[in-house]
């Protein structure tokens, strides 16, 4: 029986004979998009460019991971907001870093130089109108086509970082996601890989700064970040790599095999390395796929689109052109002033937090001193480091179980409100939503799929307790040498005046979490119903232009463009159809590896 090996040739081959065929029907038609996207991915096949993308939060070590993955310390890092411009890093003999502008020119610069271009401080905005930096490095992992794209970190104060990583998604064949050991695995994160996980098929999961952590602590965030993952990804196994890039590249650097073992990224090296050998080829085949089917998909609606607007007579054109830029202008300003609303609303949820937390303080404070009073007095006849260690725990458990019980009926309290304030939006946004609906009927008798209406706060949390160790703090500053009566009332009364501060941390803690759920909850809404007014808004204009510049030709003409276009719509058609015959063989063969 063939295996998958002997026929990718064959099967790339295809698919780029019908991502062919797609590009002649699209010549001269007036699709830049369109067409800039579907000669990226034929390039792409062509040349057999593996795009392995390194995402993240914006403060998760990407750029240091990169420079331990080659072993030298090529890209800028650093503990704030850092990389605003796409780098991709390929192959090439010898080390050569080229800047390409959006204008088209481009220019070679050193290593030096990159913070200059692709930082938000040395390019701020991206004023000198970067479009992107490409590295070649001699690395092995580089060859065969593979190349890493170090990406914007996610959720910075800087916007646009989000969008520019959000944007390369679809150019992506796999993935490395980098997470932390604390704080672990954050909703806006799941909420990010949600997105990761429509465009690609293949993602490594790393937990990164393990050096930061006790292995105790470290363990519990990657528990803690496994479970979140397969709950809300709905994948059934999750493997999670813990690293030290910063240990990694040290132990390179340096030459310290001590370090390299420290860091554990040999254990990740070894299993992308076989990924690469065994694996690339189903992945790069199978993501080529889904792309090339994202762009039938546009191209298949805007043929319809300015079918149906070719067909229309003038008056009723001018006329509709006229009631879709009114209902933009409506539909824009509801959406302004939605979002005012549901902004205000939230605020008065989380003042009710607020008072809430305050009155759980008030309440747990003196219990919690109470049974540390009963810890000491359990305990008064431990050694010094004992009885430390006990009272620590005490606090812990102590803080960690007032939590727990209060936290459910707060929990509920907080997602009914929620759902009363989104139930109000999201009539609002139905309404919208079936003005655009409507538009898009009287238009050129479209349909589309209905908007999914949040209307609960998001459920996930990314809560664990956490309070600073005593014992740590103690065996440097505590007189160990205090005669024992002395020593243990001087520990009592520390711990005793931790509490309130302990409570007070870890109520942060609890706000914090309530209002990011009802943040990624809010947004989750937002960008579900601006993508389907932008797409829908594009769409319509693009054909409305089209057709009113058919107008001026001939009956004939006309009556020409229609049947044109209804022969590329059978065209695209078949070309769909062959696409996920295609997809469907390589289904057939997960047990196979390239």
């Amino acid at each position: 029986m063939p295996t998958l090996l002997s026929n990718y040739a064959t099967l790339k081959g295809s698919i780029l004979t019908d991502l062919e065929v797609l590009r002649g029907l699209l010549a001269g038609g007036g699709y830049p998009k369109i067409e800039t996207d579907l000669q990226a991915l034929i390039l792409k096949l062509r040349e057999d460019q593996f795009n392995l993308v390194i995402l993240g939060h914006f403060n998760r070590g990407k750029s240091t991971f990169i420079n331990s993955l080659l072993g030298v310390n090529l890209l800028p890092t650093s503990i704030i907001p850092l990389t605003s411009i796409i780098t991709l890093i390929r192959y090439g003999r010898t080390l050569k870093i080229t800047v390409r502008f959006k204008d088209g020119t481009k220019k070679e610069i050193t290593p030096e130089e990159i913070a200059g271009y692709v930082t938000e401080s040395g390019n701020p905005h991206n004023e000198k109108n970067v479009e992107r930096i490409e590295v070649f490095y001699p690395s092995p992992y580089l060859q065969e086509g593979v190349i890493l794209v170090d990406t914007p970190g996610i959720s910075s104060i800087y916007l646009d970082n989000t969008v520019i990583t959000q944007n390369y998604l679809p150019q992506a064949d796999a993935a490395i996601f980098l997470i932390g050991a604390d704080p672990p695995l954050t909703q806006v994160e799941l909420d990010f890989l949600k997105q990761v996980k429509e465009f690609i098929g293949k993602i490594f999961f790393l937990q990164n700064k393990i050096d930061q952590v006790e292995e105790s602590e470290r363990d519990q965030s990657l528990e803690f970040s496994k479970k979140a993952i397969q709950t809300h990804l709905g994948l059934p196994d999750v493997k999670i790599y813990p690293i030290s890039a910063k240990l990694a590249l040290e132990g390179k650097l340096r030459g310290s095999l001590g370090k390299m073992e420290a860091s554990l990224l040999p254990r990740f090296e070894a299993a992308l390395s076989q990924f690469l050998l065994q694996g690339k080829g189903k992945t790069f085949l199978e993501s080529s796929i889904n792309q090339g089917l994202r762009v039938v998909g546009e191209a298949e609606m805007v043929f319809k689109l300015e079918k149906k607007a070719v067909e229309t007579p003038l008056l009723d054109l001018e006329h509709k052109i006229n009631q879709f830029n009114y209902q933009s202008r409506v539909i824009q300003q509801e959406q302004e002033d939605m979002e005012i609303l549901i902004r205000g609303e939230v605020e008065k949820l989380l003042e009710d937090l607020n008072l809430d937390l305050e009155r759980f303080k008030l309440e747990q404070a003196p219990l919690i001193k109470e049974a540390i009073q009963r810890c000491y007095e359990a305990h008064l006849k431990d050694d010094k480091k004992a009885l430390v260690q006990a009272l620590d725990h005490c606090l812990r458990r102590s803080i960690e179980e007032a939590f727990q019980a209060w936290l459910p009926s707060e929990d509920e309290k907080m997602r009914q409100g929620f759902e009363k304030m989104a139930s109000r939006f999201s009539a609002r946004t139905n309404h919208l939503v079936q003005q655009i609906q409507q538009i898009s009927a009287n238009l050129f008798d479209l349909s589309m799929e209905n908007l999914e209406v949040v209307e609960t706060l998001i459920s996930q949390s990314r809560l664990y307790y956490k309070t600073e160790e005593l014992l740590g703090w103690g065996l440097d500053n505590v007189p160990l040498l205090m005669p024992k009566p002395y020593f243990r009332k001087f520990v009592l009364g520390e711990m005793l005046n931790k509490v309130e501060g302990e409570l007070d941390r870890n109520a942060g803690r609890v706000r914090y979490d309530f209002l990011e759920r009802m943040e990624v909850s809010v947004r989750e809404l937002k960008d579900k119903l601006d993508w389907r007014i932008r797409m829908t808004r594009e769409n319509i204009q693009n054909a409305l232009k089209r057709a009113m510049e058919m107008k001026v030709q001939s009956q004939g003409e006309v009556e020409r463009r229609a049947r044109e276009l209804e022969e590329k719509l059978t065209l695209i058609q078949t070309i769909k159809k062959k696409l996920l015959n295609l997809k469907k063989t390589l289904e057939g063969r997960e047990e196979e590896t390239l």
